[in-house]
């Protein structure tokens, strides 16, 4: 599929257009033609392929594609795209829409018919406006695609929490005045949100619409109407960052960056991302594995640069259950049932990306368990969608109602709080592609931003995010013994943003986009 000696030779040869992998994701043949000197403008041409796409009634799979480039040596840029009609095209192949972001950052594919496999679409073209960057009629720019698989997450009710009116899990949102009840979320103004612990701001007095965001004060006026709440659409990474994206990332980062955004801890709890030629060269040898030691300045200046965002604790609950009504203590795939539970999983075959879960029946990874077969061990993360399997249910692939893998497995969830001031000053807004100088996300009101380390302390709308005020996780695996931690409604350490200012080994991440 991929190899260690394939990447090395891909970036010392330093080629104009080449071949990006994610996880059963490639994008290849990338080409600049049908050049307009007077509009200042190229079509980026590209071929893209996945495994296990998807198009039903319910929603669809998609890649989010995005392109960066370079003239000479100077530094990576990211490509401002034409929005105007017929600046795309859609090839041939599978049958896709091809649907660029309003703010010209980037792109999303998806098929355009129901049926299922594997989706293949050559000559996909979107245009690039090369001249308002400042790229000549004259230079031979470098160009990169790059695409993540995502997942169509519909507009609707759904709901927080768990409780049933007797039982919850840990710290689970209510929405009943302090009595264990769940609460539907919909396009109404809720009563008073609460929990019984971990809720630094705002404990019953929160209220949240849905579509309209939140009310901090429970006075019926909303405070922050762009608060990302969840009834509305959204995009979500199929899987977490994988080893190899986040070398990808890397790559094309100035030194200073790189530095900054290097995760270290090389061959430590299951982290294969190595550095060469002094630091600006980074591959991997376990492309498809999640990437773990990500703190949250990382999280945030990968998001940043795809142009995506990070999701809220909301949105995360809504990922996991769809429009179910909730069961108690349940894990994303919608009950309670772990496999393999307190044992080993087993594994066949080497860890390259073609390795496979020994039992269909496996549904997740707690990461403080026993691996047998592929690198064994214990305390790692494992490959991005192991337990999932073509034509599995929901149980024993361990996916979401909406079909998002590892919700509850595998590396932890960053998510923004929306029991903080600071997280509930969050307004939903994209990264751009472009991170600061020292290779911080730099995106208005993001977690942490301007340094701020405080969670009752509103975050701003300029600087760069050096902090984590505003930050959470869901599935944190060091909270307490798993698989509680992974419960889709548990929260007893999700405000303990501290842990994520440092690089720990249960530490991953996957962003989102808003629906455009």
């Amino acid at each position: 599929m991929r190899s260690l000696s394939y990447r090395l030779m891909f970036l010392l040869l330093s080629c104009s257009f080449g071949t990006l992998w994610a996880n059963g994701i490639s994008v290849s043949s990338v080409s600049l033609v049908s050049q307009n000197t007077t509009a200042g403008t190229w079509q980026i041409q590209y071929n893209i392929t996945w495994n296990n796409s998807w198009r039903d009634a319910v929603n669809w799979d998609g890649a989010w594609v995005f392109a960066k480039y370079r003239v000479g040596a100077n530094a990576w840029n990211h490509c401002r795209l034409d929005t105007l009609a017929g600046s795309v095209s859609t090839g041939t192949g599978t049958g896709v829409n091809v649907v660029l972001s309003p703010d010209s950052v980037g792109s999303i594919v998806f098929r355009n018919a129901a049926g299922s496999g594997t989706l293949t679409q050559n000559n996909v073209q979107f245009r690039w406006h090369y001249s308002v960057q400042g790229v000549l009629n004259t230079d031979v720019p470098e160009v990169r695609v790059y695409a993540i698989e995502m997942v169509y997450i519909a507009s609707g009710n759904f709901t927080i929490g768990d409780g049933n009116g007797s039982s919850e899990s840990s710290c689970a949102l209510r929405g009943t005045n302090g009595v264990a009840n769940s609460y539907t979320v919909n396009q109404n103004l809720s009563p008073t949100i609460s929990a019984s612990c971990n809720f630094t701001n705002g404990n019953n007095l929160l209220r949240i619409d849905g579509d309209g965001g939140v009310d901090n004060n429970g006075d019926g006026i909303i405070d922050n109407n762009l608060y990302p709440v969840g009834f509305s659409p959204f995009y979500m990474m199929k899987y977490e960052i994988t080893q190899e994206q986040y070398a990808d990332f890397l790559n094309i980062l100035t030194p200073t960056q790189q530095s900054a955004r290097y995760i270290g801890n090389f061959n430590s709890n299951g982290q294969k991302i190595n550095s060469f030629s002094g630091g600006t060269v980074y591959l991997t040898d376990r492309p498809d594995r999640a990437a773990n030691f990500i703190n949250w300045m990382d999280a945030a200046a990968y998001a940043d640069w795809s142009g995506l965002r990070p999701m809220t604790e909301t949105e995360y609950e809504k990922a996991c259950r769809g429009p179910l009504a909730p069961v108690v203590n349940e894990y994303a795939w919608g009950n309670t049932s772990v496999n393999p539970g307190a044992t080993t999983l087993s594994i066949t075959g080497t860890e390259n990306g073609t390795e496979v879960a020994n039992s269909t029946a496996n549904n997740s990874w707690m990461m403080s368990y026993s691996i047998s077969g592929g690198d064994g061990g214990s305390t790692r993360p494992v490959r991005v969608g192991l337990c999932t399997g073509a034509g599995e249910n929901r149980t024993d692939g361990g996916t979401s109602w909406w079909g998002v893998t590892d919700l509850s497995s595998n590396v932890g969830e960053m998510v923004v709080t929306i029991t903080t001031t600071a997280g509930r000053s969050f307004t939903g807004l994209h990264g751009n592609g472009i991170l600061s100088t020292n290779g911080n996300a730099n995106v208005a009101f993001w977690p942490g931003i301007a340094g701020n380390s405080n969670n009752s302390t509103v975050n701003t709308n300029s600087g760069e995010v050096t902090s984590f005020a505003g930050i959470g996780q869901r599935g944190d695996p060091a909270c307490t013994t798993p698989p509680t931690p992974f419960q889709v409604s548990y929260r007893s350490c999700v405000e303990n943003s501290s842990t994520l200012n440092s690089r720990q080994w249960w530490n991953g991440f996957r962003a989102v986009r808003s629906q455009w």
